[in-house]
């Protein structure tokens, strides 16, 4: 797990005396425990932490973190973008450091978990260990971006950021009926995972562990809201241009370097364009207050390329671009089937990977768009969603708003057609009683599989490199204000995303603030795909998925599929590419034990 937290480690037991161990090159002399090995037995629970240090990087951010008597601990992966100011809030309790972990303990004496999980805007996976109650909370962020997984061993609970952590406790399994849902595209439920007997804690959700019984209770914390707000279209925008610069200006708080992840697109372009105002305005804080930082662009070279996009991105902010070209493919979905402890969905995964390597070189923090599309109706589904919607209630209407979005709607047709074909589900929640028809889409996918899974990419390909990847579009308080303004909002007139949009005018170059193309994070799928058969043979494949349960009829399509490789393109191509990427993930959970 070092590749998560290569600054620091530490640990504790919790038996009928508080036992610590911290790791011996980073922590003063004073302050060192025992070492694990010398733990012994006799203890209850036990809390463990690789620390990646952003927010004051010095010993004094040492997990795990206690409160001043050492009754509650916590280990926490993530980050606490509002944690200056919880801490105003927090008089009477003493801070050590100047980071914001430290806001979790004394705002869980403060408040409790539920105050305390009402206040938080950030990502997060922590466990909270309170000695006195002796109950453990295990504790994942609104949305998912943070992992946290669980395993019912024969002697206890586990808790991990990543599964292969479980390796040396327990043989791990193939999950046959999560694979089966991959492979004919059907969303995997909010807890399931790939592995038997392995779940995740759902997003929104904390468990409640009794030490001693080990009872547990879960309790989702967070629900969309469901209540239109009444607020005219012009305050929204004013509204929404406000709360989008403060999610970009908290979640640009670091005390390392930090850089952009760049497409070309609004997404990606309007963080970049909230950092250049923020600048001008004086409003930066810690390292970005002095310091410019990069972008980081993936260049395919084709005619989908969008570097050209980047490049006036860069330009007319003043921030030097890096361009990402060269990609070993074979070495990546090698590594990506490792590091992300599941087949991911589609070879744009290696695109950034690669990008996200290279940027580890500089820096230890990344910004991305991701999560725009979710919460602003990026996509094509919301187009559908909204017309059909507006026929019902004024057929005229929606004949029109047809017409203004025929552009949109003609785009990835073969796509939609697929989907359709094989039965592809995005979660069985239909909105959780949303009654705004491009709302409750907004909902369903803002905890559904597909976010999920995106969410699952940037985190791995992140933490590989030991690069944390924040998301400001995700943040609380701008997913609440988007699903509590109407759908039309967000999709009307013939544009998409149009509040954002309009409230990006002045502030974005209209070269990309008018952009009617959505392009999403295109790869050269062929290319790579022509360049990676030849180091894997089939058959070996072939025997892999049938070990995993996958029915023959789809072993046959795929024995077809790579036979003509040359020739496949969308759909057909990500079908191959899936059966590859399950084939290298076998081989590193499970080929030894055949």
């Amino acid at each position: 797990m070092s590749h998560r937290g290569p600054d620091d480690s530490g640990y504790v037991f919790v038996g009928d005396t508080t036992i610590e161990a911290f790791d011996y090159d980073t922590v003063p002399s004073a302050r060192r425990g025992i070492h694990v090995d010398e733990v012994g037995h006799g203890w209850i629970s036990a809390l463990a932490s690789r620390r990646l240090a952003i927010l004051d990087t010095s010993h004094m951010g040492h997990q795990p973190m206690s409160n001043e008597d050492r009754t509650i601990w916590v280990v926490h992966n993530g980050e606490i973008y509002n944690f200056e100011e919880l801490r105003r809030g927090l008089k009477g309790h003493e801070f050590s450091c100047d980071c914001d972990t430290e806001v979790i303990v004394h705002g869980y004496e403060e408040w409790g978990i539920a105050g305390l999980l009402s206040k938080l805007r950030g990502m997060w996976a922590f466990i909270l260990l309170d000695v006195k109650k002796g109950l453990l909370y295990a504790v994942r962020d609104l949305v998912g971006i943070k992992p946290l997984y669980m395993f019912n061993s024969h002697n206890g609970i586990v808790l991990t950021s990543e599964v292969k952590a479980l390796l040396p406790i327990t043989k791990l399994r193939p999950n046959v009926d999560a694979v089966r849902k991959y492979i004919t595209y059907t969303a995997l439920e909010p807890h399931e995972t790939f592995f038997e007997g392995v779940s995740k804690v759902p997003p929104s959700t904390y468990l409640e562990i009794d030490l001693k019984s080990l009872g547990m209770r879960r309790v989702k914390y967070w629900d969309v809201p469901s209540r239109i707000v009444d607020e005219k279209y012009g305050e929204a925008i004013r509204l929404w241009r406000d709360t989008f610069l403060e999610s970009v200006r908290i979640h640009l708080r670091s005390d390392v370097p930090f850089a952009f992840l760049l497409s070309g697109g609004l997404d990606s372009a309007s963080l970049i364009a909230a950092w250049h105002t923020l600048r001008n305005r004086g409003d930066l804080e810690r390292w970005g207050k002095t310091n410019a930082p990069l972008a980081y662009a993936f260049c395919s070279g084709d005619e989908k390329d969008e570097c050209r996009y980047a490049d006036a991105i860069a330009s007319e902010y003043g921030i030097e671009l890096v361009k990402v070209r060269d990609i070993n493919v074979g070495d990546a979905v090698r590594e990506i089937a490792y590091y992300h402890d599941e087949p991911p969905g589609g070879p744009s995964v290696i695109a950034q990977w690669h990008v996200i390597r290279e940027a580890s070189r500089n820096v230890k923090v990344l910004i991305s768009g991701q999560g725009g599309d979710e919460v602003l109706a990026g996509y094509q589904r919301y187009v559908y969603r909204y017309i059909l919607s507006e026929i019902k209630r004024n057929p005229i209407h929606g004949v029109v708003e047809l017409l203004r979005f025929l552009d949109v709607l003609l785009q990835k047709r073969e796509w939609l057609f697929f989907s359709r074909k094989i039965g592809r589900t995005q979660g069985r929640n239909r909105g959780m009683g949303v009654a705004d028809p491009v709302n409750a889409l907004l909902v369903r996918d803002l905890m559904g599989d597909g976010l999920q899974r995106l969410l699952h990419y940037a985190d791995r390909d992140g933490m590989a490199f030991s690069v944390e990847v924040r998301v400001p579009y995700l943040d609380r308080a701008l997913i609440e204000l988007a699903l509590s303004l109407p759908g039309y909002y967000k999709l009307a007139r013939g544009w998409t995303k149009r509040i954002h949009r309009d409230a990006m005018k002045g502030i974005l170059i209209d070269l990309i603030r008018k952009r009617r193309d959505k392009v999403g994070f295109e790869v050269p799928e062929k290319e790579w795909l022509l360049a990676i058969r030849p180091q894997i043979n089939y058959n070996d494949v072939q025997a892999v998925l049938s070990k995993l349960g996958v029915p023959g009829p789809i072993i046959d399509v795929l024995s077809n599929l790579w036979n003509k490789a040359d020739k496949l393109k969308g759909p057909e191509a990500n079908l191959l590419w899936r059966a590859i990427f399950l084939y290298y993930w076998y081989l590193h959970y499970f080929a030894h034990n055949s």
